[in-house]
């Protein structure tokens, strides 16, 4: 089985088209670094100069949805990034997940039967992790 997907895109000309000014101006507002994953991981836009090397769109399997950025970081670094950009991450829904359990109990009783059933049961959402990325060289 697969827990983690990536889809790996080469620096094109719509990356404007894609962010907007009016993202860019809102994400430079807000230039946040994290440096907890193996490269440099912005939430925002850096204000050293660098060039972008590609876009990842990641996925990860619903165990590990909360781990898609650091996901991303490592396969940005291992396509030769120095930093990323996180333009977007959270999750998507991929489905439920049911069980269930009875446990059934009974007695005669002279020209009788008694019988008692008691059960549980558990219902909840899988999420993939999905996350788009920029992959940036220092310049």
């Amino acid at each position: 089985m697969v827990c983690c997907t990536f889809a790996f895109r080469l620096r094109d000309s719509g990356l404007r088209a894609l962010l907007g000014p009016a993202a860019k101006l809102a994400d430079l507002a807000r230039n946040v670094c994290k440096h907890q994953y193996v490269i440099p991981t912005y939430f925002g836009y850096p204000s050293r100069p660098y060039n972008v090397i590609g876009y990842l769109d990641a996925t990860t399997a619903p165990i590990r949805h909360r781990g898609v950025v650091a996901f991303a970081a490592r396969r940005a670094k291992e396509l030769g990034a120095d930093a990323i950009i996180v333009l977007s991450h959270g999750t998507e829904y991929a489905g439920t997940i049911s069980t269930g359990s009875a446990f059934t109990s009974g007695q005669f009783c002279g020209s009788g039967f008694n019988a008692t059933t008691t059960g549980t049961s558990f219902s909840g959402p899988l999420v993939f992790g999905k996350a788009s990325i920029i992959l940036i060289k220092w310049r």
